[in-house]
């Protein structure tokens, strides 16, 4: 019987892996790359360390919005509350805020409430006479019924059922009394009406709402609005003026998806293209179409801009939006496709909670920008996000709480970092000789060294490692075991810096064990 020939030589190589890179969930990654993991953070890399604790703000009853202009906004149920007050009332609907100058917009409540004088108004206004209570002079509306009221002057108003047609229109009030409204000279037929006359200030229903260059822009439908300038309760000011309102009709197929504010030009997208608003007025205003991939339905909560770059939720992924041709983050996802999102930014990091469509879990994905590298937090499910005074703030769905990525909470963060199947790059077979890692662990804290080989199903635990908050270098025990591909996994809680992995490994030959 013929025996295998093994060479008696070997070959006995180290490997030291002292820089660390971030999340890859692809079948083959780089050495120093994550196929999985929980908790870590970019802050220190290329070391590899936790992400800090978490904060805890306020518990809701009914979340329904989150916002942030110079103080913390958000809607509980029907309560609107700003900074530590209840400021209203609303409809018990998801909330869309939007901020211009002092104005906080709430839709689709469509109401304003002014940040400097604590006012709260409704941003239409609807009148309606009796029948013969209402009479016109050729620049006047003229009642003897009831006071005019919620109307200011320079609105533009909807005038319907007049027993007149030819005083059915759209005019622009130049001054309001009690019971005049007075507008520009020859507007209207003048008489007594008989009919049940209604005068409007309207807003559009929109789907998705930005503020930019000083009016309100929106889009419903395949029409794209704008309110007038500086006067976000006038959308129906067409007078040939700078400050006119603003519509136009596009011809591209889908629903609109999302809108957002990104190098100065209004976009809004659809899955399959973005529009482009150019221009500095309603007379020079421009819209293009560009077809890229653009917002997946049911995630506009993912656009975010985070120094000078626009992410959002694709059909196919996660992209990154300089202006030009949109670039593809999806990559280190392994394939795994997401629905909903939701994303927000803080120093210079982009935050993404967004779920995954086959299983329906949630991860919260942090991606640094600056540093290329993608972390995976936890299972954390924001229903919304927004950035500000140096915070970033979610509602979390779990609770109900709204929270600060980082805090002050009294929380032992568990983090682990699988780093993937090792090949050495070589199909032969090999040996682990021995395991070393550098690290320090925070008093209190904890680490467990995994291993398996070969794809196993199950990890061994192989060694714990005693806190030291000082550097050290450990040696693991391991039982020397040929082996194809080789998986390290490390899993604690609390603060720790891992600064390197070294393995010293004895090369084989093509035949198994």
């Amino acid at each position: 019987m013929s025996l295998p020939y093994l060479k008696a030589d070997t070959d006995v190589s180290r490997r030291v892996v002292s820089g660390f890179g971030g999340y890859d969930h692809q079948r083959v990654i780089g050495e120093g790359e994550l196929y999985d993991e929980k908790n870590l953070s970019s802050d220190r890399s290329p070391l590899l360390s936790a992400r800090k604790p978490r904060g805890t703000v306020r518990t809701l009853t009914k979340p329904q919005g989150l916002f942030f202009k110079e103080k913390l906004c958000y809607a509980d149920g029907t309560a609107l509350w700003y900074g530590d007050q209840v400021i209203g009332v609303v409809s018990d609907t998801p909330k869309t805020f939007v901020g211009m100058g002092a104005y906080l917009l709430i839709f689709p409540d469509k109401l304003c409430y002014n940040t400097a004088s604590g006012e709260m108004l409704p941003m239409e206004a609807k009148y309606v006479s009796g029948a013969g209570e209402v009479s016109f002079t050729s620049s006047s509306i003229k009642t003897t019924g009831a006071a005019f009221e919620g109307f200011k002057a320079y609105d533009a108003v909807t005038i319907s059922g007049t027993a007149e047609e030819k005083n059915a229109k759209t005019a622009v009030i130049l001054a309001v009394s009690e019971k005049e409204l007075t507008f520009s000279d020859e507007v209207f037929t003048a008489g007594s009406d008989t009919g049940v006359v209604t005068i409007e200030r309207k807003v559009p229903d929109l789907s998705f709402v930005v503020e930019s260059g000083n009016r309100v822009w929106g889009c419903s439908g395949h029409e794209i609005r704008a309110s007038k300038l500086g006067d976000p309760f006038n959308w129906e000011a067409y007078e040939g003026l700078s400050t006119d309102a603003y519509a136009v009709t596009v011809g591209t197929d889908g629903d609109f998806t999302g809108a957002a504010v990104h190098q100065g030009y209004v976009l809004f997208f659809k899955e399959g293209c973005v529009h482009k608003i150019y221009g500095s007025k309603p007379q020079n205003f421009q819209v293009s179409a560009v077809a890229l991939r653009g917002v997946r339905k049911g995630c506009e909560k993912s656009l975010c801009q985070v120094d000078g770059v626009l992410y959002y939720l694709s059909p196919s992924g996660l992209m990154a939006y300089g202006g030009g041709t949109p670039e593809s983050l999806a990559a280190p996802f392994g394939g795994v496709s997401y629905g909903q999102g939701t994303g927000g930014c803080l120093g210079g990091k982009y935050y993404l909670s967004m779920q995954e469509e086959t299983t329906g879990l949630w991860d919260l994905f942090v991606y640094d920008g600056d540093k290329g590298i993608l972390r995976r937090e936890d299972r954390t499910h924001a229903l919304w996000m927004a950035a500000g005074g140096s915070e970033l703030y979610y509602v979390d769905a779990a609770d109900k709480k709204i929270k600060t990525v980082v805090g002050d909470d009294e929380e032992r963060v568990l983090w682990e970092a699988d780093f993937g199947d090792q090949t050495e790059g070589d199909p032969d077979f090999k040996t682990v000789l021995k395991l070393q890692l550098s690290l320090e662990l925070e008093r209190g804290s904890f680490c467990d060294v995994w291993l398996k080989y070969d794809g196993e199903a199950l990890w061994e635990r192989a060694f714990s490692i005693p806190a030291s908050i000082r550097r050290k270098s450990h040696t693991v025990p391991v039982i020397p075991r040929r082996y194809g591909a080789f998986a390290l996994k490390l899993t604690g809680g609390g603060d720790f810096i891992l600064f390197s992995v070294t393995r010293t490994v004895e090369r084989g030959s093509d035949l198994g064990g």
